[in-house]
């Protein structure tokens, strides 16, 4: 969810679940499915829940060449109405270790697009997701690219949303972490052929320093701002202000087996 509004109260949770079986060394069949819940509690904005189920096959060419076929299916449904989102993917994936610090990876493919947001509609639409990482001693790099259907962070009755993220993290101690993030997000409401969309867009910056407690806590500082483009006619109550925000927020993780 890449569209900051004004302020509200929002509850969200996701439970994520993955299956995976060899056939041999070299391929393997996964599945995974997902659901997501956002939910407001102030009027104006639209609440939500989503599914998705995704299988896929893997193949190993080389030690340092993959592919894979995946297909998947979502839907969003929107509390409180008959509005919905329905989306169909068939994706071909590849893969490179570059060197034995180096990896990339693309997936991509068409995904169509089914929504009934005040009017029906279907959309096609070039899905990508794209990954180049570098890995050194303590400290990792990485650069992502991402091209799909999202839920509309409560403005939109579900939104194409395209991504690019730079982000970098090391580890100081054996306790202490670091990392930064960077990136730049557009999300354009679902229409029509033929029909203007509304469009947000808003650049990031992200930090975050955690602290190893014990053998299975972990206690995370993390600050971001943002600067955000908003549309002259705003599709909820409260988009907020366009400009500077600031968070700041604190988190702590428990780990059933120990770290490290």
């Amino acid at each position: 969810e890449s569209i900051q509004t004004g302020n509200a109260m929002r509850y969200r949770n996701a439970a994520v679940g993955q299956l995976e079986y060899s056939f041999s060394r070299r391929s393997a069949f996964t599945f995974a499915g997902s659901y997501g819940l956002l939910k407001f509690t102030d009027a104006g904005f639209f609440s939500s829940h989503m599914i998705n189920a995704q299988a896929g096959y893997d193949y190993m060419l080389d030690p340092a060449n993959s592919i894979a076929l995946l297909a998947s299916y979502g839907k969003i449904d929107y509390t409180g109405s008959a509005n919905t989102t329905t989306n169909y993917l068939a994706a071909l994936a590849y893969g490179r270790k570059i060197t034995g610090r180096v990896a990339f990876q693309v997936v991509a493919g068409p995904e169509r697009i089914q929504f009934v947001n005040g009017t029906n509609g279907q959309l096609w639409y070039a899905s990508v997701t794209s990954a180049l990482t570098y890995d050194w001693r303590r400290t990792g790099y990485s650069l992502a690219f991402m091209r799909g259907l999202s839920s509309g962070s409560g403005v939109f009755l579900g939104a194409k949303t395209n991504t690019l993220t730079l982000a970098a993290h090391h580890q100081f101690t054996r306790s202490w972490t670091g990392s930064l993030n960077s990136g730049y997000a557009i999300n354009n409401s679902l229409a029509g052929a033929g029909t203007p969309t509304v469009k947000f867009d808003n650049w990031f910056v992200g930090a975050n320093i955690g602290r190893q407690l014990w053998s299975h806590f972990q206690l995370n500082f993390n600050y971001g701002v943002q600067r955000q483009n908003s549309p002259a006619v705003c599709p909820v109550a409260n988009c907020g202000i366009d400009g500077y925000q600031q968070t700041f927020g604190m988190t702590i993780n428990w780990h059933l087996r120990p770290n490290g």
